[in-house]
């Protein structure tokens, strides 16, 4: 092999790598993209649960029937849901992120550090 082939075969693995790792970025995105969503809609369904009960859902299948429409890749873990407020972490198997959530008076849990605010890692 000479020197040119060599360097073309160099720089098309570098371009190669460059652009699968681009696309995984960009699924990664869409992908935290989805829980952040997933997740927001469940506090809202919560919040109507709250209102209804006077007490927050540490059961997911229940906030479903009240019309909440879990992503089916994405899981849930419900910390603590009290009628002072509830805290729950989201996740993908196909991707590292985890994102965390508090509401009112629950602990924070992983990362998040505001209230209502999800916040990822």
């Amino acid at each position: 092999m000479s020197r040119v082939e060599a360097l073309a075969l160099v720089l098309t693995l570098v371009v190669a790598v460059l652009l699968v790792r681009n696309l995984w970025t960009r699924g990664e995105r869409t992908r935290v993209s989805a829980m952040v969503s997933n997740l927001q809609s469940f506090a809202l369904h919560q919040q109507s649960f709250h209102r209804d009960r006077a007490v927050y859902s540490s059961d997911v299948p229940v906030i479903q029937d009240r019309g909440f429409q879990k992503h089916p890749e994405v899981r849930f873990v419900i910390h603590e849901a009290t009628s002072m407020g509830w805290a729950a972490t989201v996740w993908r198997a196909d991707t590292p992120t985890r994102c965390y959530v508090f509401v009112g008076d629950a602990s924070p849990v992983g990362i998040a550090s505001e209230r209502g605010v999800v916040a990822c890692e």
